[in-house]
């Protein structure tokens, strides 16, 4: 319940909070939030990648093999 609460005041307070930089001379502002969005799309790709990855090295094996005795 404390875990919930706590992430519903990150994102309201990530929400209202925006980051200022220069890139190639011009000023950017970017939410907070949509960092955190892209971060978090970022971090399933790499676990979509990798779980790719295992199936292929392991032969695409999506039907259980019929082991003789």
């Amino acid at each position: 319940m404390k875990a919930a609460v706590l992430v519903l005041l990150v994102l309201a307070v990530s929400a209202q909070t925006r980051l200022n930089a220069t890139v190639l001379g011009q000023p950017v502002s970017v939410s907070a939030l949509w960092l955190l969005l892209a971060a978090v799309v970022l971090l399933l790709a790499a676990m979509v990648l990798v779980l790719l990855r295992l199936l292929v090295r392991d032969g695409l094996c999506l039907r259980p093999r019929v082991v003789s005795t």
